[in-house]
């Protein structure tokens, strides 16, 4: 048989080893990030679901840097193995091979390495912003309000929720990157015009969309388990940027250092002190039913 067809055949053998392996290995860090409140604690910190996913991502990402180091030396090595105990020499067709299957697999992996750096860059950038908003939430503690975060459901969690005097609010925390990432001169300014988001270079209407949806979820809920009519207010928290509306319509878009103005001026949705507690002993039972699962 030629000897560069024997050397193609080691060299896809080598490569199918280390993309099964990588795939294993990838695939077993791969966890499902949530939040588990510690014993005792009734809630999550803001971002940290994300914080569990960099954790998460970074496993990942030195799992493929260790598998870039090593599919060069894995695939020289066989080579070489063939040369000594097959007693055949070197010769052009069967290094040719050698190294372009080495070349393949190393851009695969280099590819896969830049994708998790990519989507752990978006994740940091997450969680920067939820800590930027449930922070200022936090700070509303002062004026009678009980702050959640990750509220966790069945199909997807809510960034953060606020129970006071005014009612419920859910709020939906949207991270970009600001203007100046962008190479733009002057503030970072997104317009808002009652139905979508207007950032310098694309328009978001998803996150309206997707408060409104929890928002609308979070009242039947509320009101199903407590036997009386629950509206929670949708909010979208944008950290970094300031907020331009060119309408009155829509739900209230804001930077997270507006919301203590925001909330002395919103229209109450008043509720006795007896309907607070409720709500917030239900969402503390939701938060410890998750973790012990």
């Amino acid at each position: 048989m030629n000897n560069a067809v024997v050397s193609g055949a080691i060299t896809l053998g080598v490569m199918g080893i280390v993309f099964l392996s990588l795939h294993f290995t990838l695939s077993r860090l791969k966890k499902k990030s949530s939040c588990a409140p510690s014993e005792g604690d009734s809630q999550c910190a803001p971002g940290e679901s994300q914080l569990a996913q960099i954790d998460d991502l970074g496993a990942e990402i030195r799992a493929c840097g260790q598998a870039l180091m090593v599919s060069p030396i894995l695939i020289l090595g066989a080579h070489m193995a063939y040369s000594f105990f097959g007693r055949r020499p070197e010769t052009w067709d069967r290094t040719a091979v050698s190294a372009a299957g080495a070349l393949i697999l190393m851009g695969y992996i280099l590819r896969k390495l830049n994708a998790l750096r990519s989507n752990r860059r978006m994740v940091r950038l997450a969680y920067e912003g939820k800590v930027a908003a449930g922070q200022a939430l936090n700070r509303l503690a002062a004026d009678g309000y009980r702050i959640f975060h990750d509220f966790p459901t069945a199909d997807f969690s809510i960034d953060h929720l606020a129970v006071g005097p005014t009612g419920v609010m859910a709020v939906k925390t949207e991270t970009r990157q600001s203007a100046r990432r962008y190479g733009q001169d002057g503030d970072a300014v997104v317009k808002y015009d009652g139905r979508m988001l207007h950032f310098p270079k694309f328009s978001d209407f998803e996150s309206i969309d997707q408060a409104k949806v929890q928002a609308e979820w979070l009242s039947q809920w509320l009101s199903s388990e407590v036997g009386e009519d629950v509206c929670a207010r949708a909010m979208v928290a944008v950290p970094g940027w300031s907020v331009k509306r060119t309408s009155a319509d829509g739900i209230p878009v804001v930077n997270p250092k507006q919301f203590e103005n925001l909330f002395k001026y919103l229209t109450p949705r008043p509720m006795s002190e007896r309907l607070m507690q409720r709500i917030i002993l239900l969402i503390e039972e939701c938060y410890r039913d998750r973790a012990s699962q």
